[in-house]
């Protein structure tokens, strides 16, 4: 299954985040990750692997962390 690709805000410029490995080593460098949208979204990207439904949520919660801290380059 297909994650992203998302385009994000990194401290170096523009990032392009193309599978659950990026989004993870993302979720690590990202100030502030203890917040609880970053947590879930971490939590849901170790699941990824188990099914597609859980690929889906883990998308989808990693989509709504960046657009919550606006890191989401559209």
């Amino acid at each position: 299954m297909v994650f992203g690709p998302f385009t994000v805000q990194s401290p170096l410029g523009k990032l392009k985040i193309i599978n659950t490995a990026g989004a993870s080593a993302y979720l690590r460098s990202v100030e502030g990750n203890a917040r609880p949208h970053w947590r879930i979204a971490h939590r849901m990207l170790e699941f990824a692997w188990m099914s597609d439904a859980d690929h889906a949520a883990a998308e989808y919660a990693f989509r709504h962390a960046l657009e919550i801290d606006g890191l989401l380059i559209e």
